[in-house]
């Protein structure tokens, strides 16, 4: 148990001097509650695990990619892994090899689909 402590305090330390420097970001996982996690888009904007679901169905139904393209099963699989595991949005799509730029942009399409219906009903 001591020895444990100290490898951990040894890494905690480690992760405060490289992050303070600017050489090291790790990902604060421990807050990644499953099915809840968010990445920012501006300061105002956040794009949820629900958004990357909706905007997957927005790009299928509007034609933008077809249910049988192979990203589509990857963007499935980054659901389940965001509703199932502590990881952020960042490390599932790179865990499944999706660009994060197209998780923003289904995320996005989401929002602006929100958004439109609140102004224009049946949007």
């Amino acid at each position: 148990m001591l020895e444990r402590h100290k490898i951990h305090g040894y890494f905690t330390k480690l992760y405060v001097v490289l992050n303070f420097a600017g050489i090291l970001s790790l990902p604060q996982i421990a807050n990644a509650i499953p099915g809840q996690q968010k990445l920012l888009i501006d300061e105002n904007r956040q794009v949820t695990v629900d958004d990357i679901e909706t905007g997957l169905k927005i790009a299928i139904k509007r034609g933008y990619t077809h249910s049988n393209d192979p990203i589509v099963p990857k963007i499935r699989q980054l659901l389940a892994l965001l509703r199932t595991n502590k990881v952020t949005i960042s490390e599932a799509a790179k865990s499944v090899d999706v660009p994060l730029e197209v998780i923003l942009e289904l995320g996005k399409m989401a929002i602006n689909q929100r958004y439109c219906q609140k102004l224009i009903p049946d949007c």
